[in-house]
Formats: structure tokens, sequence, C-alpha cells
């Protein structure tokens, strides 16, 4: 792999797409709510859907992520009524 000639430190670590007013990251509102994996890939995506570009994309990929929590949620919900 080459070296990161080019790239900007800050947009690898604190992309603006993901940076709110007063520089609330997102990466920060799902720790600071404990989000899991696909919770907190939902939120991601509709907090940077009109910021990076392409929003419906950002959105349906929001949808699938919610999804994929509810089947989660569900899947251990299942799990633990039948104990």
């Amino acid at each position: 792999m080459g070296d990161d000639q080019g790239w900007d430190a800050a947009e690898i670590v604190s992309p603006r797409h993901y940076l709110g007013k007063g520089g609330l990251e997102a990466k920060a509102v799902i720790r600071e709510f404990s989000l899991g994996f696909w919770a907190g890939n939902a939120v991601k995506y509709v907090l940077r859907h009109q910021r990076k570009g392409h929003p419906l994309t950002d959105l349906r990929k929001a949808r699938e992520c919610l999804s994929e929590a509810i089947r989660d949620l569900e899947e251990d919900l299942n799990a633990a009524a039948s104990k």
C-alpha cells in the first residue's frame, strides 16, 4: 500500500459529512446512546444523507440497517421467550 500523501487526516478521523452543528459527531451520538452495530449504522446514514451527495442511497442503507436491527431484536426476543 502507498502512503497517505494527499489525504486530509481530519477527513479520515472526522469527515465533514458526519459533523453536525457545533462539531457534534455522529459517532459521539452513537456511543452516547450505546447503539449496536445495525442501529448505529442506521443513525449514521440518516445523519449524513443530506451531506454526502447520495441522499436516497443513504436512506435506503439506513432502512436496510433498521431491518437488520429489527430482525436481530426479534430473534433475541423469541429466543428469550422460548426459554
